[in-house]
């Protein structure tokens, strides 16, 4: 006999039955009825602890520890099978699927075809639940709860939804169980079944009445015990993975693409740092140059003219604390030939309103070579164009730049040059040049940029007339590094430093510049003043006025030596880190990290949408399997296993989906890679790195947010 006591069963407040309790009869069919909604099922999850109302439960006079659910439920598992009503069934698995799981979890040694017949499902054998009938799975469920061979089979309703026929089928299956010893109790609104109840309670008014009841008989049921297989479960779980809806298996392979462009772009944004460094790098020199430009030009590259911000003494000391750098030396790169950076009253000191501009050019720019013979020939701006000197380190060697070397003090010059003096190299040796270096004095603001909103730092020099000779000619415009202008002087660092601390202001001076135009608004007469006067501003005749603040000059550029080749790449990006730009070699470092980090950033966000997608993909798959996933907890919650082994099953089950999914995006990720390098196109390789953070992003999607959902869903059902 099995005793049980059953607790108030109170729902929202409401008392559905009151404190009540039965006697199920051993070998006997028990019967409960009674109204819908009077806590039949109640008294039955109870019995399968359910749900917290069942008080008592001793078992052939012995009780069952109810303090201790977990071993309660064990032993309940030994000797409870269950039918619910809801017939939760497996959606992915078919009919025989299921009934090789039951042989497999509990040995079952019985007549199973024997049982089949009776409830007519052999036909079902190969379909899915889904494309049954209510009443098909009815039967099924029956079935499947028959097979566990359990001293008490517990059927809520067996027989609801089921025609008069497959009634009958289902009763005599009942005395086909109660002949093998069976012990039975059943739930109905049946009367065939209460009419052949042996013990038959009734439900009415909140109270149990036992209206029928037969003396019972003494047996003893003996069966092996069977332990709890998760394995054997999970063997059955991953069967239901080759019957997955289309839409999940094409949500799943649009999850697989995104996760390996997340993963594969880590590894192309390393490639494109990578390519970048080479690029910069293939050039084999170990200096740079480092500026800072103005707001609105931080894209036009360096240019060679001594435009830019100024870098003062403290951020070089900074620079210098940098490792691998060997030496840092200011840069004075200029276009000698090119009026803008004079020093505004010498530039308009010799100015003639109505003189043709070029002709004033080649009057104020030019150069004088002086050959051997004691001939010499002067080549005016318009002869040679623009004209940039620039320096060099004076204890580097640059031999591999050299194409003739004099080996004499002076200025190298670059081979276009070269060519405009005279086509013989050798006949260069011997010749000096006068020209006239522009010296910077001060710094100043001017030459408004983008519609008036950003102002360039100008360097404003003196013309000082100097003769050098010639040291050599170059290979090309280049010295350690390539200048992009074909025009070009280089001077020893030191010679160019020499000049400018002699020249260089160490106050500031405040100028203003008056000018007279004519209806053209053209300047016909210019002059400077220290002071402005109300008597220059009102009699003067001057129709406008402006402001020069002249600062004195710092160095808006540097060249920085570094220890070794190898090591400029890493050089290069702490200085960038610092905010400053880079010039380097043919390349610049700014342009080239800038678009660069454009495509990197581009790639980021497309990352960030793939894996936004994937959240969404993975939140639809579970809004639309949510009932699915309950209805499997329910199903392995029946057959006797809880709430932490059910969790367990889950766990594996979405562990095994997980590597899966990572197999199929390693396959899609090696597909790729092994095409890019096929076609030559990327150059990604085989890295580790892009399959380590595709394992992260599989993991956290397909095992710990479904395993967290999981864990949330089995913590509301606890409440």
């Amino acid at each position: 006999m099995i005793k049980i006591k059953i607790k108030e069963i109170c729902f929202n407040e409401k008392i559905i039955l009151n404190a009540s309790s039965l006697n199920v009869k051993k070998g006997k069919l028990n019967v409960l009825y009674g109204k819908s909604g009077s806590g039949k099922t109640s008294i039955l999850h109870a019995l399968i602890l359910e749900n917290k109302f069942l008080e008592e439960c001793i078992w052939n006079g012995k009780s069952i520890d109810l303090n201790d659910i977990s071993k309660a439920k064990d032993e309940l598992y030994q000797r409870i099978s269950y039918a619910s009503q809801d017939t939760e069934l497996l959606e992915d698995l078919t009919i025989i699927d299921h009934i090789q799981m039951y042989k497999d979890l509990f040995s079952f040694q019985g007549d199973i075809e024997e049982y089949k017949t009776l409830l007519d499902v052999n036909n079902l054998l190969d379909k899915y639940p889904m494309q049954l009938s209510g009443g098909e799975r009815k039967r099924v469920s029956i079935l499947l709860s028959v097979m566990k061979d359990s001293e008490l089979v517990i059927l809520d309703e067996p027989t609801a939804s089921l025609d008069e026929h497959h009634t009958d089928r289902v009763i005599q299956l009942l005395d086909q169980l109660l002949k093998e010893d069976k012990t039975l109790l059943v739930t109905t609104h049946d009367e065939k079944l209460i009419q052949k109840a042996d013990v038959l309670y009734h439900i009415n008014n909140k109270e149990i009445v036992l209206e029928k009841d037969v003396k019972e008989e003494v047996f003893e049921y003996e069966k092996e015990v069977v332990k709890k297989d998760i394995k054997q479960v999970q063997k059955y779980i991953k069967k239901t993975y080759e019957h997955h809806k289309r839409y999940k298996k094409l949500l799943t392979a649009f999850a697989v693409i995104c996760i390996s462009f997340c993963a594969l772009s880590s590894q192309f944004n390393g490639f494109l740092k990578e390519n970048m460094n080479y690029t910069l790098s293939k050039d084999f020199t170990n200096e740079l140059i480092i500026y800072k430009p103005n707001k609105g030009v931080e894209n036009f590259g360096y240019s060679y003219d001594g435009i830019g911000q100024v870098i003062t003494p403290n951020e070089v000391e900074k620079i210098e604390k940098i490792n691998h750098i060997k030496e840092i030396k200011y840069r004075n790169d200029v276009d000698i030939f090119e009026e803008f950076n004079v020093y505004l009253p010498e530039q308009y000191q010799n100015f003639q309103y109505g003189i043709d501009i070029i002709e004033l050019s080649d009057r104020e720019y030019f150069l004088n070579i002086n050959y051997g013979d004691g001939k010499s020939q002067k080549f005016a701006r318009s002869d040679i164009g623009s004209l940039r000197y620039s320096s060099y380190l004076d204890d580097v060697d640059y031999s591999v730049d050299i194409q003739e070397d004099f080996h004499q003090e002076g200025i190298y010059i670059s081979p276009s040059l070269a060519k405009i003096f005279s086509k013989d190299y050798q006949s260069l040796k011997d010749v000096t040049i006068d020209l006239r270096l522009l010296i910077p004095q001060y710094y100043r603001k001017g030459g408004l940029i983008q519609d008036n909103k950003y102002y360039l730092t100008i360097s404003a020099c003196t013309k000082v007339p100097v003769t050098m000779k010639i040291a050599g000619i170059l290979k090309e415009s280049k010295m350690g590094l390539a200048c992009p202008y074909e025009n070009i002087i280089y001077m020893k660092q030191s010679t160019m430093q020499s000049y400018v601390e002699k020249y260089r202001k160490k106050k500031p001076e405040l100028l203003y510049m008056a000018a007279v135009e004519n209806e053209y608004r053209d300047y016909i007469k210019i002059d400077f003043f220290s002071e402005l006067t109300d008597d220059i501003k009102e009699n003067g005749g001057y129709d406008r006025f402006y402001t020069i603040d002249y600062q004195p000059w710092e160095p808006s550029a540097y060249t920085v030596l570094v220890d070794d080749t190898s090591n400029v790449s890493g050089v290069i990006q702490k200085i960038s880190k610092m905010g400053y730009s880079i010039y380097y070699g043919n390349s610049d470092y700014h342009v080239i990290s800038e678009g660069t980090k454009e495509l990197q950033t581009l790639i980021q966000w497309a990352s960030i949408i793939s894996t936004i997608l994937i959240v969404i993909v993975l939140a639809f798959m579970k809004y639309y399997d949510r009932d699915e996933e309950k209805q499997m907890n329910q199903f392995f919650t029946h057959l006797g296993f809880d709430e932490n082994e059910v969790l367990q099953i889950k766990r594996r089950k979405y562990f095994d989906r997980a590597k899966s999914v990572f197999v199929e995006t390693v396959i899609v990720m090696v597909c790729c890679i092994g095409i890019d390098l096929g076609m030559r196109m990327i150059g990604l390789g085989f890295h580790i790195k892009p399959f380590i953070v595709a394992l992260g992003i599989v993991l956290l999607i397909e095992y710990l947010v479904p395993y967290i959902i999981e864990k949330r869903m089995m913590y509301d059902k606890t409440k």
